[in-house]
């Protein structure tokens, strides 16, 4: 489109000044088309995709995915200091909004104590939804504890038929 823009001036004999102004013309839209990408890459001043700032920033407008992989890095300890309990509230957020993944990291943080108080109930319940949704890992450590529990049962029988 442009070059028929700059042809139908060109035609016009002796307008050396509008073959200039063509040519100007045709010049500022084929680099405003570059200039223009590279002035939206330099006003691009977020933070890098990937990063903790991209997935904080994310997190804490409530996108589960960035609140669950937060959650990791903390755990993790990745690029950022350790911290259990800053994990357990990301994962949290995330399994409030349905993520299997996040149901089952914060079922396994009750059920371990790390960074939260120990609760088996909490742990069953956030295991559980993690289960109903398909998630294995939570399936197979929720017959992980009730075999354990069922082991504990026996010895305490055990125990019991000694005393008596």
């Amino acid at each position: 489109m442009s070059i028929k823009f700059l042809s139908r001036f060109s035609v016009v004999k002796g307008s050396s000044a509008l073959r200039i102004i063509s040519l100007l013309a045709l010049c500022c839209l084929v680099s405003g088309g570059f200039a223009s990408t590279c002035v939206d890459a330099q006003q691009s001043t977020g933070p890098a995709e990937g990063t903790l700032e991209y997935y904080k920033g994310l997190a804490e407008k409530g996108n589960a995915e960035a609140q669950l992989k937060l959650a990791d890095l903390y755990r993790q300890g990745k690029d950022i200091a350790q911290n259990i309990s800053e994990a357990a509230k990301w994962y949290r957020k995330a399994a409030e909004q349905g993520l299997q993944d996040a149901q089952f990291k914060l079922g396994e943080l009750y059920y371990e104590g790390k960074g939260i108080a120990q609760d088996a109930k909490e742990a069953a319940n956030w295991l559980e939804k993690a289960a109903s949704q398909g998630n294995k890992a939570a399936t197979e450590k929720l017959q992980e504890i009730k075999s354990k529990a069922q082991d504990s049962l026996k010895d305490l029988n055990k125990a019991l038929d000694m005393i008596r």
